[in-house]
């Protein structure tokens, strides 16, 4: 009768395991990174936390305020620099238009809507 070996399943199991604690570190910086967008988006609110609506001269402050602190933390760790200019070379590239629709009551702070709606009207046009 042949020696008794490791049920296959665990084994694999096991494997698995192994091969995720490779991941625990890129995991946990990415969520750090995923954090700055979020608090970045949460700038751009056109509300502050009371329902007040907020002006393009605070928003602008807080997001200049939080560009700041990326920077100096690209300095500080610049195994995340590569990820901060990035963020940076996003904002500053569109900063021009950034803060339109805290001057101009009309003007959506997103174009979710349009793009919903250009979306929508090609898949009807695929259909015809």
């Amino acid at each position: 009768m042949p020696a008794k070996k490791g049920h296959l399943l665990l084994s694999a199991l096991l494997d698995l395991t192994v091969i995720r604690y490779q991941y625990i570190e890129p995991y946990a910086q990415l969520k750090h990174q995923s954090a700055w967008v979020i608090e970045l988006a949460r700038l751009f609110e056109p509300c502050d936390k009371h329902g007040r609506p907020r002006t393009a001269r605070q928003v602008k402050r807080e997001v200049k305020r939080f560009l700041e602190q990326l920077e100096k933390k690209a300095t500080a760790c610049p195994d995340e620099a590569k990820v901060i200019a990035a963020i940076l070379k996003a904002v500053r590239h569109r900063w021009w238009g950034l803060f339109i629709c805290y001057r101009v009551s009309n003007v959506p702070s997103s174009n979710n809507d349009l793009e919903t709606f250009f979306k929508d009207m090609k898949h009807h046009q695929r259909r015809i």
